[in-house]
């Protein structure tokens, strides 16, 4: 589903990708990138404040443990700050006040006491986690078999860093009034904790043998579903549809109502002849990158 949003200029996928440079930046010990970094994600989405104050708290932590210098809080904040203040000063000048949130200010949509944000949702958590309708792990398959890798392979805990940020992240989403996200493919609002879930423990599906054929199905099916997508819809679902996949992408597709919004079209080719180009190129590379897996550039050449 982030390859859907890929082709958008939704903030989700951009304040994800800023996060993950970020946390990449964090790992390696550049605080100073890292706080720069995450408060250009902020800018793209708020609610990426909660991995901010999560990593503050890592860091803290780690100085009071260890009783080294606080040099790494110091840096991550500092570059940190200035980003926050451009959202202080965003709000006060777009909407009035400087907390005053712009998912408080959606269109055509009225918020109960002034704010998105109200009561947990039971609801809300079965739809942003399994369900058909916006579950993480239908349109991320591979995630399911990647967390139980990490969680049986792994001796380190994914921590403040990641695990702790993903499930408040998932609980203030929970919370939202339009936790499902409007006409929307997927829990576009959980797409920074995708995307980084996906960095910490796919890494860890090469360490057990028994994930290997599952991980190839689990990640046709994942492939085959943002195919289907954004061969049809793309990432415009209307709302009361609570199982797009059957109930309108894979009709859609059999009746070959594929997607006009791709450039082959607007250059004149038909939409099925475009879609069959598309797929085709993506088994290409996804083929190519496989090969260069097996048999990295650098290796030594076999000599039979």
């Amino acid at each position: 589903f982030l390859f859907v949003y890929s082709g958008s200029f939704y903030g989700h996928l951009i304040g994800a990708a800023f996060a993950l440079g970020a946390l990449i930046a964090m790992d390696r010990g550049d605080h100073l990138a890292s706080g720069a970094l995450i408060g250009a994600a902020v800018l793209c989405e708020y609610t990426i404040a909660i991995l901010a104050l999560c990593w503050v708290l890592d860091l803290t932590v780690g100085w009071a443990r260890k009783r080294h210098t606080y040099a790494p809080v110091v840096r991550f904040v500092s570059g940190a700050v200035p980003f926050a203040a451009a959202l202080l000063l965003y709000n006060t000048v777009v909407f009035n006040g400087p907390l005053q949130m712009g998912y408080d200010h959606v269109d055509m949509y009225r918020p109960q006491d002034g704010s998105m944000v109200e009561g947990l949702r039971p609801e809300a958590l079965w739809g942003l986690t399994l369900s058909p309708y916006r579950g993480l792990l239908p349109y991320m398959p591979v995630l399911g078999i990647a967390l139980a890798a990490w969680l049986l392979a792994s001796e380190r805990k994914l921590g403040l860093r990641v695990a702790v940020p993903a499930l408040l992240t998932l609980l203030f989403t929970a919370r939202a009034a339009m936790w499902c996200g409007g006409w929307a493919l997927a829990p576009r609002h959980l797409t920074v904790v995708a995307v980084l879930l996906a960095y910490r423990t796919l890494p860890w599906l090469v360490r057990v043998r028994w994930a290997r054929w599952p991980y190839s199905a689990l990640a046709i099916i994942g492939l085959a579903h943002a195919f289907l997508a954004k061969a049809t819809v793309g990432y415009s679902l209307p709302t009361e549809v609570h199982d797009p996949f059957w109930g309108v992408i894979l009709p859609a597709f059999l009746r070959l109502e594929l997607n006009p919004w791709q450039w082959p079209v607007l250059l004149g080719l038909p939409a099925p002849l475009s879609t069959a180009l598309f797929m085709v190129g993506c088994a290409t590379v996804l083929t190519w990158a496989i090969i260069r897996t097996r048999h990295p550039a650098n290796a030594p050449v076999p000599l039979s």
